[in-house]
């Protein structure tokens, strides 16, 4: 499994991953991240390997030029169902964060973009992140703090592991 955790921090949004991945009953490091950033965008995803590889793999992750919301809706998800659909994973489970212009967003396997204010985790143990998150933010700096959150998501969820992955858009 997979745990993503989202934070909005001064202007701009950090989006941290775990490394593990379980395959059958055991829980292994994978090998690419879960979170990337670039073109002024923040992506992570949890849910389904093949259908996180697709997102991930995506090249249409770039800053929009207008609403964020309707750039989501309108433009990535409809693209991405398809890229989806041509690969054969439209039936995927898969929870994505998008971090861009210092928001932070949910994007669903549906296509329904949610805006998060603040703080937002998707995956394994992601309830005890965000709880975590809370906790340590009022003793460290974000990134710490985002650390912090995936190791007591680790503790409590064994599909959870390290090494973490912290990027920022």
């Amino acid at each position: 499994m997979t745990c993503i955790v989202g934070l909005e921090s001064h202007g701009s949004v950090l989006l941290a991953a775990d490394s593990a991945v379980e395959v059958g009953e055991l829980t292994v490091g994978w090998p690419s991240p879960k979170v990337l950033a670039g073109a002024g965008v923040a992506v992570g995803c949890a849910g389904e390997a093949r259908a996180c590889d697709v997102v991930l793999a995506w090249h249409g992750w770039a800053e929009p030029d207008d609403d964020i919301g309707a750039w989501l809706v309108g433009h990535v998800a409809r693209r991405l169902r398809r890229r989806l659909a041509k690969c054969g994973t439209t039936s995927a489970t898969l929870d994505t964060l998008v971090g861009c212009r210092g928001e932070l967003w949910y994007l669903d396997s549906a296509g329904a973009a949610v805006r998060c204010r603040g703080r937002f985790a998707v995956g394994a143990g992601s309830g005890v992140a965000l709880g975590a998150l809370d906790e340590a933010l009022c003793h460290h700096a974000p990134s710490g703090a985002l650390q912090r959150a995936l190791s007591a998501a680790a503790r409590w969820c064994p599909s959870v592991g390290p090494p973490w992955v912290i990027v920022e858009a």
